[in-house]
Formats: structure tokens, sequence, C-alpha cells
């Protein structure tokens, strides 16, 4: 019997049912998610491999008081942006060879951007 279940609730879904939903800002469906039991909040872009704006990741956490990850589109360029934001990232198709979620790893891209995050770790405990 499952006793430590933790519910992560992506709460704009990519390739979901935006129009359903287009009433609510970002805000306030993390707003509910939370009010409603989510142990964390997921922030997607609108596909695979698009990343929120740092905006729209900003807004979340402002709402809320539960962990806040981005769940599409995190890659070197925009990791820092991301991540000063949230507690952490979801990555899939970046870490696949030439960006594809049907190949392999690709194990010195992620080696690469995990040089990026540790770089950025370190401007934060600073």
């Amino acid at each position: 019997r499952a006793q430590e279940i933790q519910f992560f609730c992506d709460i704009n879904v990519k390739h979901g049912s935006h129009f359903i939903i287009s009433d609510r800002s970002v805000a306030e469906q993390a707003h509910d998610a939370e009010t409603e039991g989510a142990d964390a909040i997921i922030v997607t872009g609108f596909e695979t491999g698009k990343a929120p704006t740092p905006e729209k990741v900003k807004e979340v956490c402002d709402i809320v008081n539960i962990p806040v990850f981005i769940g599409s589109g995190v890659n070197e360029k925009n990791v820092h942006d991301l991540l000063r934001f949230a507690q952490g990232a979801i990555i899939g198709s970046y870490f696949k060879r030439d960006n594809d979620w049907k190949k392999e790893v690709d194990k010195d891209r992620v080696k690469s951007f995990m040089k990026v995050v540790n770089q950025l770790r370190s401007e934060i405990e600073s």
C-alpha cells in the first residue's frame, strides 16, 4: 500500500485542452491546484521542447507556497532564466540525441547542461 505519494500537477498541460481553461490565468490554475492538494506545480510551454516564459514561471511562483518545476523546454540557453524562479525541471527531449525523444540520451549534452546548472547553483549559494 503506497503511503508517501506526492502529486506534481501540470497546470497548463502541453498538448492539452487550453481552450477549455482559457478563461483562467496560469496563476489562478496554480492556486486552484495548490488549494486542492497539489504537492508541487509543473509549468510547461505549449508543446514538447517549448519552454514557458520566465514571466509565466515567476507568476506561478509568486502565487503558490509549494515547489514549482519547469515541465518542458529547459536547455543550456534558458536554464539560468527559468531556474532562478523554479525549484527544478523535468528534462526529456533536450537530453536526447538531436533533441529527438525517441533517440538515446546524449551523455555529453547532459554533462554540458549540468555544468551550467552547477554554475547557477554556485551563484545562488553565494
